[in-house]
């Protein structure tokens, strides 16, 4: 029976094509999002893309509050489970990762787009003098959490 109501939904004339060489005009959503590639995340509150059922992810900015902001938790690393199935966390250094768009459509062509650098823990890194463009980083020989012998 469901298969038959599938086909009636199905069998019906779909939309009309649009004629040849037609413009296509793109609205560029308000909703800004920030969804990161290769980290550990929560997809109900943390994937900065509102899809299906999951709670808004994206910041809309209003009249009444022009700095709407969201807010994202990620972990650059695994997440496996022992034998009592508490959580196991694995750092990785993934380096830089991007973070596209929660339009992927319409906001990428106007600049919207990020990177995520992921350093090793306790890493420090001075920029150049004259230039924010790029920076030495210096990995911690020590994790900052070990005492000194």
């Amino acid at each position: 029976m469901i298969l038959s109501k599938a086909r009636r939904l199905v069998s019906g004339p779909g939309p009309v094509p649009a004629p040849p060489n037609t413009p296509l005009t793109l609205q560029t959503s308000l909703s800004v999002g920030l969804h990161p590639q290769l980290v550990a995340m929560d997809v109900n509150n943390s994937d900065g893309f509102n899809a299906g059922l999951n709670p808004v992810q994206t910041a809309v900015p209003l009249a009444s509050d022009p700095n709407a902001k969201a807010n994202y938790t990620w972990y650059a690393g695994n997440i496996s489970y022992d034998a009592n199935r508490k959580p196991v966390y694995t750092p990785v250094e993934f380096g830089a990762i991007s973070l596209a768009p929660a339009d992927a459509v319409a906001q990428d062509i106007y600049g919207l787009l990020g990177a995520l650098i992921i350093e090793p823990q306790g890493s420090s890194w001075h920029t150049d003098v004259n230039s924010r463009a790029q920076a030495n980083i210096t990995k911690a020989t020590r994790p900052p959490s070990a005492k000194a012998s």
